[in-house]
């Protein structure tokens, strides 16, 4: 049986101008179940200011920091002495100063969209919320969590449990809490010499391939995969993601991106960052159950006698004309397949890491269906979508079969070929 912790020191922080959530009743929830902890040490902070947390941390250690505040995708609302209404703060503000603290075993951040505040790794383990949170479920998940924590279960244990709690007793409230591992590593792997800056400084694992891309030159692609190849299937990388989860931070062609994803494959623990339109890390829960319809809308230009199949993927812009220009120059009957999310094609055609993975997965069954049914022995593939999802695409690896991949020149008008996935 586990033994419970001999001491466990928790900071509880609440705010609620509003008054509108039951932080005081959440409070009596985690002490009742931390009580029974020889040493247990719990310091609440009511109607706390964003100096109340800094404070707080300034003075002593903390093993767990729990936040109970609204919380929007970019922001907390905490205490302010001045305004009634409180205070929006920053989400990435109270993230800065709960990464600058070492003694941090947990942070539970029992907020709505707080899984949207983490950019970059935290250091301590992390429990956030993925979307709105009613109170039900929240005070829910914080009795059967912490009832685990004070029973010596492991974090990932704890999460399951108040997760499974708070879908029983309010089985109606809409509640996704994501769970990241203690001290998540970090890879780079970096082609772009604009993010030369200090891109390696923030990587555990650094993967440097400017001189394959140079600015006035053709890229020397063969070398690129070589060298992404070997550093991804390195031992100590290796060795790393078997211990921990990994971020990965892709500033390189989307063909590199696919190219990662394929490489570490559909189980490793390893998340891309996305930068753009908002920084986020793309965390799915790969436990949701498949769309019941395409989340895609398919073109098809169909070419009698074709032997090859050309795929273009239209996210974060279109491809067609580029790609139909690049097929006409050709020459030869090619079956060609547009795809594009539902939504649109534009900078926010992907709404959250759920729909970014839902659209691997469909496009992925999609393209090993095309293949088998249709007997194509040739796939080339040309892309215009974040890298984040391209290594999302990649990670569904065996799906994808061969595919000779194809990038567009920055600054000019056109696809050429790069490499060949298999």
């Amino acid at each position: 049986m586990p033994s419970p912790p001999e001491s466990l020191r928790v900071l509880f922080v609440s705010a609620n101008p509003d008054r509108d959530i039951s932080s005081e009743a959440e409070l009596k929830r985690v002490r009742s179940m931390l009580d029974g902890i020889p040493g247990i040490d719990l310091q609440p902070v009511l109607c706390a200011t964003i100096d109340d947390l800094q404070n707080e941390l300034i003075k002593r250690d903390f093993d767990f920091v729990h936040l109970v505040a609204h919380g929007a995708t970019d922001a907390v609302t905490l205490e302010d002495a001045g305004d009634l209404w409180g205070e929006d703060v920053p989400a990435s503000m109270v993230v800065d100063l709960l990464r600058d603290h070492r003694s941090l075993k947990c942070v539970v951040l029992n907020t709505c969209n707080s899984a949207s505040w983490i950019t970059e790794p935290l250091g301590p383990a992390l429990v956030a919320m993925r979307g709105p949170i009613g109170d039900d479920a929240a005070l829910e998940f914080s009795d059967a969590f912490y009832r685990s924590v004070a029973a010596g279960r492991p974090l990932d244990f704890a999460l399951d449990q108040g997760k499974k709690r708070a879908e029983r007793k309010a089985p109606h409230a809409n509640f996704q809490p994501e769970f990241w591992p203690e001290c998540f590593g970090v890879i780079g792997i970096r082609s772009y010499p604009r993010f030369k800056k200090d891109s390696h400084t923030r990587c555990h694992f650094f993967c440097d391939l400017e001189a394959h891309f140079p600015q006035d030159g053709e890229p020397d692609w063969a070398a690129a995969v070589a060298q992404v190849t070997e550093f991804l299937e390195g031992d100590e990388l290796r060795a790393q993601l078997n211990r921990q989860a990994c971020q990965i931070n892709l500033d390189c062609p989307m063909a590199i991106a696919l190219l990662a994803g394929r490489l570490l494959g559909p189980h490793a623990k390893v998340y891309p960052l996305q930068s753009r339109p908002v920084r986020a890390l793309w965390k799915p829960n790969h436990a949701l159950p498949m769309p019941d319809s395409s989340p895609w809308q398919v073109t098809e230009h169909p070419s009698i006698g074709a032997r090859k199949m050309a795929v273009s993927i239209s996210v974060a812009a279109d491809t067609q004309a580029l790609v139909g220009a690049h097929l006409d120059a050709i020459g030869e009957p090619v079956h060609w397949v547009d795809f594009r999310p539902l939504g649109g094609t534009h900078q926010h055609a992907i709404r959250d890491p759920d729909h970014a993975n839902a659209l691997a997965l469909t496009l992925a069954q999609e393209l090993s269906r095309r293949r088998i049914e249709d007997d194509f022995n040739e796939v080339d593939l040309f892309f215009a979508a974040p890298g984040a999802f391209m290594f999302l695409l990649g990670q569904q690896g065996a799906q994808l079969g061969r595919l000779n991949l194809h990038h567009k020149i920055h600054g000019q008008d056109r696809y050429v070929p790069s490499f060949c996935s298999k």
